[in-house]
């Protein structure tokens, strides 16, 4: 930390990427937990939005992606965008925190206000729906009960959330989304067979 503050004490740039990557120097803070480099770069007024150069994503989707609490706290503190999503897929900070199952980020994303609905633009798949296909009930939990759509179908393979929890294997997130009021009888546009996993787990599915 000394050295950071010597460096922006002589007028270092403090957004300036590496050659190689293009990530700038918040990035590599957030990314491994930096929580008082953090803080030192946006008081020396570091772009706390800034993307990297291979896909846009902010410092906050990179914390995020980490799940570091502390350092999505310091950001959302500073007033970052937090809906800005990367430009190769469209993920937001809140969908990859969801992905990973990182209850602590997702709550306190979901609780300042991120937007649950907000899908990757490729496919239309939302937290919720990425939560329920990896089986993460508490995120799942926490975005039903920020009012996520619960029967919205991603546009790659055709699934509700309810159905692809299902065909997941993940009965306890396909019985969360049932009992949250999910369609049970949802009209299916599934680009791929459907599997063993969806006629047995869940029997409240007429799967024909």
């Amino acid at each position: 930390m000394w050295t950071v503050n010597l460096l922006l004490e002589a007028g270092c740039v403090t957004d300036l990427a590496t050659v190689d990557r293009g990530i700038p120097p918040m990035h590599l803070a957030a990314q491994n937990s930096h929580v008082k480099v953090v803080e030192a770069l946006i008081a020396a007024g570091a772009d706390r939005n800034q993307g990297s150069s291979c896909m846009e994503a902010t410092p906050l989707y990179v914390a995020a992606h980490q799940g570091h609490v502390e350092v999505v706290q310091v950001l959302i503190e500073a007033g970052v965008d937090m809906d800005k999503a990367t430009t190769d897929i469209g993920a937001t900070p809140l969908y990859i925190a969801a992905k990973k199952g990182y209850v602590g980020v997702v709550r306190l994303l979901r609780d300042v206000g991120a937007d649950v609905h907000r899908a990757l633009f490729i496919t239309e798949a939302t937290p919720l729906y990425v939560a329920a296909r990896h089986g993460h009930v508490k995120v799942a939990r926490l975005l039903i009960e920020a009012g996520a759509k619960k029967d919205v179908q991603d546009t790659a393979e055709g699934y509700t959330p309810l159905t692809l929890a299902a065909a997941s294997g993940h009965s306890a997130c396909a019985s969360l989304l049932l009992e949250s009021g999910a369609d049970a009888l949802p009209q299916l546009m599934v680009k791929r067979p459907y599997t063993s996993q969806l006629r047995t787990a869940m029997p409240k599915l007429l799967v024909c």
